[in-house]
């Protein structure tokens, strides 16, 4: 793996712009008392559209697919599916978005959950990856005491590298297994907007950074 340095959180301006944004959506919320984590409302917006909106200010132009159970509202423009059967692991469900997408070969292909409705603001970084070398991937790469993690579920992927890899079986599969032989770019997340959203100490911590001067733009009824 290597590492790129980009700029954060602009709208994309690069060479290379994203085909389609797959979203997880789904799973059980076991920390949060199993509610639908993306209807979860964090300053005054269900966690989903919060996700939604950082897509559409970042990735205009991306076909949106949200991987989630029929009773999960969303817009009109937006596809939703659920990869069956259920709770088939985050891989399983991102391989039933990507099928759902109608792009070329070579195309870019971002992944998302809606537990980390920020991470959107990493695209155009990760769009710069793919122009300084050739990869299959750039992901986000966080750094803790323990080491640095690659975020694999905030990843920008070419399309054909997802095609080969989903192309055999998938569920119960995870992803860093899948991806252990690919040419991954890491980008570092220095701003951190991959934080993510696994309980309800953390959904006060993200409202708390959306209502401050610097989470503003992240609403767009601000």
């Amino acid at each position: 793996m290597s590492t790129a340095h980009g700029q954060q959180g602009e709208p994309d301006m690069s060479m290379h712009h994203l085909a389609g944004v797959l979203v997880l959506a789904g799973g059980t919320a076991a920390r949060m008392g199993g509610v639908s984590k993306p209807d979860v409302m964090v300053a005054g917006k269900r966690l989903l559209d919060h996700a939604l909106a950082e897509i559409s200010r970042t990735a205009p132009r991306a076909r949106i697919v949200v991987v989630a159970p029929p009773e999960v509202s969303v817009p009109p423009s937006v596809i939703r599916l659920l990869e069956d059967p259920p709770f088939g692991g985050p891989l399983a469900g991102y391989a039933a978005g990507f099928h759902a997408l109608t792009i070329d070969e070579g195309a870019l292909v971002a992944f998302m959950t809606c537990d980390a409705p920020l991470s959107a603001r990493l695209f155009p970084a990760l769009l710069e990856a793919f122009e300084a070398e050739s990869c299959d991937g750039a992901v986000p790469v966080q750094h803790t005491p323990e080491g640095d993690i690659l975020q694999l579920t905030q990843g920008i992927y070419r399309s054909e590298f997802l095609q080969d890899v989903m192309r055999d079986h998938v569920r119960n599969k995870s992803l860093r297994r899948a991806f252990s032989d690919a040419h991954l770019v890491g980008v570092p997340d220095q701003s951190q907007f991959g934080f993510d959203v696994d309980t309800w100490e953390e959904v006060a911590t993200l409202e708390e950074y959306l209502l401050s001067d610097d989470g503003r733009e992240a609403r767009s009824d601000l």
